[in-house]
């Protein structure tokens, strides 16, 4: 019967073992087994699959974690039972140990175990090999936290274990928590609380836990750790009397599993001893009050302290009265303040501790006070100062007499002559303005209305003042004890007469130059005459507008500078004083700012000869006049005026260059303002067609700026253009060959310093020919005319003098009275 069956279980096992093979070869997770099974000897006894060297504790737990992260076991550690599962060889599949060797089929598997990590490995279960691959077995009635060691091996068709899995260990746990404790029972003591409750009988008992919380229905936290079953009581001497706390119980068991909390107790000890009494009272009178005093006392469960309090001295009849109930500061000094009381009485205090559970101190020793006012009125919220001849008017507004003792008002005054406030009136019965700005209101209250309060305005005259000097106010109210409020806002006033000076007459205007002179009579018989307006308006302009303010009484005279040439001015002047009275303005006067002359040089050439031309232009009247130089040394007469029309473009910075080339004469106007060029030309050098556009736009030069001077030449072929600036003293050139743009700004001339007796009755002008450039600078005052050469583009020479007996032109605008 034996041999039988050891016959069929070896059939068994050789079929297995044919489809482990076969398995092996076929999936990738089996080549795991193969490469596992491949190092292990031909047919591996009993002994050899367990007598591997007994691992340390750490290795074991690192294997079986690394068998579970690969997914070749999982473990399932519940209440008196582990299971296991893992993947393996199905039923009938083939493996081998070598090439040449007979193929052996996977029949089954082997689980031993052991308490020992060493030895004692125990057959535990022998389970047969199906066609799911999925194995699993259950250990039972274990003891929980105990660690277990196992080892399953691969049985083979012929009954031999072989290498599976390395040692992996495990242990039942105890999943199942503690039941509910029930609420505790509380007793509250003095200075602590005891808590008590029925004991846990079960074996798997580790602590309780006592959790604590400051707040009722609050979060807890553990209080105690109690770890004797036996032991069922808790006192608590962290608590203070007279305060609540709630508390709650768990239990812990050796797995870790933590009961229910049971439902919240509260404790609130008691304190059964009185508070020791304040130390230190003492009183501080006030307006109507008394500010008490105290030393807080020692106790920590001091909660309030009460207020008592008799009229005059104590006596049997006459005894302490509770009068109010403070809460206790953690401050170090306490304080309370009895109101209502009357100034010049004498009253009694004493202070009591209450703490937390209502016991109450002895008395403190009582102190006495007397209120005395201290407070001042409140200050007036209005104040204005009006000016008038040699005084001023101070008015400002009444203040609520709550206390009923207010006694007046002073007003102090600084001013700029004495920098200091000093009072300079002290008024007890205070004069009504005329001048009310506050309106009696009715306030509800309840079913009936009273009076609202509501500001009256008083005044005062402060006299004797000096006009046109500043003065400065503020007022102030003061009670009968001299309490005095705080100071009012601060008002200004500047004492001034209302008359004014007399009309301004004599006035004339007169052209000049970029700029029109006025002058007037001076006004004598004001004595306080401070200065003059200067009224200025356009032609095209409707109003006058203030253009100058002179404080100079003594001045009769003003030059207006920032004209537009051209335009007619008209003004008028009037007359003011130290208080800022204003006359009747003059009569009106009219002028015209005149532009002065430009001056143009040019070369050319006459029957072969060359010849250098100077022309003047005024443009007060378009007027053209020249002259011109064989030898640069002796110049001709100047020719008479001959008149052209006015630019499009004329404005206040328009820049004129005349040329005498072959065709005539050719003027070039240029506006910086609006950057456009316009020409002219003249065949027969007498009469002008109209202007024409040559360019829409002409950048301005880098060295524009006050007293640039731009020029224009043309020659057969372009257009050249020059800038010279006696301030930065430097010199740019440009060119248009096409004569529909210019090139940029070039320099030719950083370092070109003018003449040393330059002014702005200077005029220079920049021309050229083939050998290099040529700086003309032209004196209308004087008539001289000086050179400047450069023939590379960077190194001029210096100035000299290029004529002898150039007068000044016949168009020549002067400044001299028409």
């Amino acid at each position: 019967m034996k041999t039988k069956k050891s016959s069929k279980v070896q059939n068994i096992l050789l079929v297995c073992a044919a489809a482990l093979s076969a398995a092996i070869f076929a999936a990738p997770f089996d080549a795991a087994f193969n490469h596992a099974l491949a190092d292990k000897p031909a047919r591996p006894s009993f002994k050899d699959v367990l007598a591997e060297s007994s691992p340390d504790a750490e290795d074991v737990a690192l294997a079986t974690q690394k068998l579970i992260e690969t997914g070749r076991i999982t473990l399932e550690e519940i209440e008196e039972k582990i299971v296991i599962r893992w993947r393996g060889p199905k039923k009938n599949d083939l493996f081998g140990e070598s090439v040449k060797a007979r193929a052996k089929s996977a029949a089954g598997f082997h689980i031993y175990k052991s308490k020992n990590r060493y030895m004692n490995f125990v057959l535990l279960a022998a389970i047969d090999a199906d066609s799911s691959g999925y194995y699993k077995y259950e250990d039972f009635d274990l003891k929980n936290d105990e660690v277990y060691f196992y080892k399953i091996t691969l049985v083979d068709s012929d009954g031999g274990d072989n290498y599976l899995l390395p040692q992996f260990q495990a242990a039942a746990r105890d999943v199942n928590r503690p039941s509910r404790p029930e609420k505790p029972e509380v007793e509250n003591g003095d200075g602590f609380v005891k808590l008590s409750w029925k004991p846990y009988t079960k074996d798997d008992f580790y602590e309780y836990q006592v959790l604590k919380s400051e707040i009722i229905g609050g979060e807890h936290e553990i209080a105690s750790r109690i770890r004797q079953s036996a032991v069922r009581q808790f006192v608590d001497s962290e608590v203070v009397n007279g305060k609540s706390y709630g508390y709650i119980l768990r239990i812990l068991d050796k797995s870790g599993n933590v009961s229910r909390p049971s439902n919240e107790c509260v404790a609130r000890p008691k304190d059964k001893s009185a508070p020791a009494p304040p130390k230190n009272l003492r009183a501080e009178p006030g307006n109507n009050t008394v500010t008490l005093f105290w030393e807080r006392t020692e106790a920590s469960d001091c909660e309030a302290y009460k207020i008592y309090l008799c009229e005059g001295a104590p006596a049997p009849s006459n005894k302490l009265k509770f009068l109010a109930k403070t809460p206790a500061s953690e401050s170090f000094i306490n304080n309370y303040q009895v109101k209502n009381l009357k100034n010049g009485k004498i009253y009694y205090f004493s202070v009591s501790a209450v703490d937390f559970s209502g016991n109450e101190s002895a008395m403190a020793f009582e102190v006495k006070g007397a209120p005395v006012d201290f407070t001042a009125p409140h200050a007036p919220s209005y104040i204005k100062v009006s000016a008038m001849n040699a005084a001023n008017k101070i008015e400002w507004a009444s203040v609520p007499d709550f206390d009923k003792d207010l006694s007046g008002y002073r007003i102090y005054r600084k001013s700029t002559a004495f920098p200091k406030f000093i009072a300079v009136a002290d008024i007890k019965k205070p004069k009504k303005s005329q001048t009310q700005i506050y309106s009696a209101e009715k306030e509800p209250k309840g079913a009936r209305t009273i009076d609202k309060f509501y500001p009256v305005i008083y005044q005062y005259e402060d006299s004797g003042l000096y006009n046109a000097m500043a003065y400065y106010y503020y007022v102030v109210a003061y009670d009968n004890k001299g309490n005095e409020s705080r100071a009012s806002e601060t008002g200004e006033g500047i004492p001034r007469d209302k008359m004014a000076p007399g009309k301004v007459s004599g006035l004339s205007a007169s052209s000049r130059i970029a700029k029109i002179i006025l002058g007037w009579k001076a006004n004598k018989k004001e004595r306080d005459l401070l200065g003059y307006y200067i009224y200025r308006r356009a032609e095209k302009d409707g109003e006058y507008a203030i253009i100058a303010e002179i404080k100079k009484p003594g001045q009769t005279s003003f030059e207006d500078l920032d004209l537009e040439f051209g335009v007619k001015y008209h003004y008028r002047v009037s007359a003011f004083d130290e208080s800022l009275n204003e006359s009747v303005a003059s009569d009106e006067k009219s002028a015209v700012a005149k532009f002065s002359n430009q001056i143009s040089f040019s070369r050319a050439y006459l029957k072969n000869r060359p010849y250098t031309y100077c022309f003047s232009i005024n443009l007060n009247e378009m007027s053209l006049c020249w002259s011109k130089s064989f030898d640069n040394i002796s110049w001709s007469s100047w020719s008479g005026k001959v008149e052209f029309p006015a630019p499009p473009n004329m404005g206040k910075m328009t820049q004129f260059s005349a040329q005498k080339w072959s065709k005539g004469f050719l003027i070039f106007s240029y506006n910086p303002q609006t950057l456009d060029l316009f020409f002219i030309n003249s065949a027969d050098e007498k009469t002008f067609p109209a202007w024409r556009l040559l360019f829409n736009k002409v950048e301005l030069p880098p060295n524009f700026g006050k007293r640039c001077f731009v020029s224009f030449e043309k020659d057969e072929k372009s257009i050249m253009a020059f800038a010279y600036n006696p301030l930065t003293q430097s010199v740019y050139h440009n060119l248009s060959r096409d004569l529909e743009s210019f090139l940029r700004w070039s320099p030719c001339g950083l370092k070109v310093a003018p003449p040393s007796a330059d002014s702005d009755m200077n005029k220079y002008f920049v021309t050229a020919d083939d050998k290099g450039y040529y700086l003309f600078s032209y004196d209308l005052e004087s008539g001289e005319l000086t050179q400047s050469m450069s023939f590379d583009k960077k190194h001029w020479k210096s100035w000299y003098k290029f004529a002898k007996n150039l007068k000044k032109p016949k168009n020549l605008e002067t400044d001299k009275k028409k």
